[in-house]
């Protein structure tokens, strides 16, 4: 776990460093296709686990669930965020 929090801020430090340096910017757009490989080859991990396959029924209702929630507060922080934000730019204005 902290390798993957590691190498996440070496590449935070090192985009930050090379920002202005004019093919950085092209990252963006491969790491779109590689998300979207990696999403591929972990969705055929889980088809190919049996044991999960077996229980999707238990699984997949608790992943909707947990999804759901999930989305409901990301929403709703977001909306307060949002709030807040303007409620604050009122005030300066």
């Amino acid at each position: 776990m902290f390798r993957i929090l590691i190498v996440l801020l070496v590449g935070i430090v090192l985009g930050f460093a090379l920002r202005r340096v004019p093919h950085i910017h092209k990252v963006e757009t491969s790491a779109h296709y590689t998300i979207c490989a990696l999403l591929f080859v972990f969705g055929l991990g889980l088809g190919s686990n049996n044991s999960l396959m077996h229980n999707i029924g238990f699984y997949g209702l608790e992943a909707v669930v947990v999804a759901l929630l999930g989305m409901a507060g990301s929403f709703g922080a977001a909306r307060l965020f949002n709030h807040l934000m303007q409620k604050n730019s009122e005030g300066k204005a």
